[in-house]
């Protein structure tokens, strides 16, 4: 699934199907699946600090390393795909994030959107599953 976001003042393609799991784990030397349950840890548990659901806030509260090296996987596949030339780095790709917040906000959602099971979510004691959704942290998707 090929989605655009802007980024150092252009539309960029980013992919965010199976295959940037493998991406992921060639290009850090990590594992996908761990690396993603402890960013989604760390994006609910910063906003619960602050108090809020944006994430955009949530994130300038965390690490950066794990978010930028999502991205620039994301944008790796998303230009192998669309068979651009890749002519940037990780160090470019953290410029860029770190100087636009939109930037931030939008790919935070994307990839919670593409790795997330919307059905996962246990209902909370009432019953509620929007209020559950709220209290824990996202389930990753099997990939």
């Amino acid at each position: 699934m090929i989605k655009y976001i802007e980024l150092g003042g252009q539309e960029r393609p980013v992919c965010f199907d199976n295959s940037l799991a493998y991406e992921y784990e060639l290009t850090t030397g990590n594992y996908y699946e761990h690396d993603l349950r402890a960013l989604f840890r760390e994006i609910a548990m910063a906003a619960a600090s602050i108090g809020t659901d944006n994430t955009d806030v949530a994130v300038g509260q965390m690490s950066i390393v794990k978010f930028v090296d999502f991205l620039h996987c994301a944008l790796r596949l998303g230009y192998r795909k669309t068979q651009l030339p890749i002519e940037f780095d990780a160090y470019n790709v953290a410029d860029w994030l770190l100087n636009d917040g939109k930037a931030v906000a939008r790919f935070t959602t994307l990839l919670l959107e593409a790795n997330t099971d919307p059905n996962s979510v246990p209902p909370d004691e009432s019953g509620d599953i929007e209020s559950a959704k709220k209290k824990t942290a996202p389930k990753p998707k099997r990939r």
